[in-house]
């Protein structure tokens, strides 16, 4: 699947939660994979059957051999075990960490020398972020997102770190708008997981 963008070697995928951050985050597996690399994946919980069915199922089974996956409600045991795995894969094309961090509160002081240390080991491999929007109790000032009512969690690390933040937004049902790089993609969910198109 051809994406309408090119992907920056840090992201992070932000929204409201059910918004479609995990969709979207597999439809970027699924380039890679269709792609001939391997993916790297890591969250508390595995996303629903179904929906990695509809949207990988269809690559066959060589390419799931070639999505790696750790679920596990320890995010940063999962990174450190992922760490050792990466240097023999060859082929990898994408991590992806899926919810690395608690839906609401304050994000732990020490994912930032986890995030740092997985960064080190696949330099030159993109690392793709997920995180729930919301109300940054860190005491950070300054942010601007495009989306009213939201803001970006942990955002001194990431944007000190150069992580380009992509933010879905809920327009209605089936509908979001996809904002970054200073412009606005139309996101439809379909079965087999998004449909990019021009803004309307």
């Amino acid at each position: 699947m051809a994406l309408p963008y090119s992907l920056s070697a840090r992201s992070i995928i932000l929204g409201e939660p059910g918004v479609g951050r995990t969709t979207l985050a597999l439809v970027h597996a699924r380039a890679a994979l269709e792609d001939g690399g391997r993916v790297a994946w890591i969250s508390p919980e595995a996303p629903h059957s179904s929906r990695i069915s509809s949207i990988l199922g269809p690559l066959g089974p060589s390419a799931s051999a070639r999505f790696i996956a750790i679920f596990d409600s320890d995010v940063d045991r999962s990174i450190g075990r992922m760490c050792h795995l990466i240097p023999s894969l060859s082929s990898l094309r994408l991590i992806v960490v899926d919810d690395y961090c608690p839906s609401t509160g304050r994000v732990p002081s020490s994912m930032d020398g986890i995030l740092s240390g997985l960064a080190d080991v696949a330099a030159d491999i993109p690392v793709m972020l997920t995180a729930a929007a919301g109300s940054d109790v860190s005491g950070e000032a300054g942010d601007t997102v495009p989306i009213d009512g939201l803001s970006m969690r942990h955002r001194s690390y990431l944007l000190s770190n150069e992580y380009e933040a992509f933010w879905i937004e809920r327009v209605e049902i089936g509908r979001r708008r996809l904002h970054f790089r200073g412009s606005t993609t139309w996101l439809r969910l379909v079965d087999n997981g998004l449909e990019f198109g021009e803004e309307e």
